[in-house]
């Protein structure tokens, strides 16, 4: 058996893979991080950008290969608009965006969503890099 994957760092319109088998195409969904905050005085860094969170659906029910159209939606970091994947007959899958840092003071983690597959970091600047936050990114296998 071959597996797929496919990871996707911008919004738009795809088809599902049409030689995977029915029950098998899963999606994940990271969301966008929190921007990094800006030192008052020049000398230090700023808080961190609070980090994305995490979902998916494995497997993706409703999704028929080669016919499901999928939407992504992936916003750009610090955007604090939460990443989609929604098709037609299925579960949306949403991950939660970091909230962006003021100043010194941290972004939060962005929250669980409702997926079976969902996760929720906890407060870090793991998601901005030099006051640079990470976008969004969705991938879609199938095995």
């Amino acid at each position: 058996m071959t597996t797929q994957f496919a990871l996707y760092t911008s919004s738009q319109v795809i088809t599902a893979p049409s030689n995977a088998v029915p029950g098998t195409i899963n999606g994940y969904l990271s969301g966008c991080g929190g921007n990094g905050g800006l030192s008052a005085h020049g000398a230090r860094s700023g808080g961190g950008g609070g980090a994305a969170g995490f979902s998916g659906e494995a497997p993706w029910s409703g999704i028929t290969p080669g016919s499901t159209s999928i939407t992504l939606t992936l916003p750009a970091g610090g955007s604090a608009t939460a990443a989609t994947m929604v098709a037609s007959g299925a579960v949306t899958i949403t991950a939660n965006p970091g909230t962006n840092a003021s100043g010194a003071t941290a972004g939060t983690g962005g929250a669980a969503s409702g997926n079976s597959i969902a996760t929720a970091p906890g407060t870090a600047a793991a998601s901005a890099v030099l006051g640079r936050a990470v976008d969004a990114r969705g991938t879609v296998s199938a095995g």
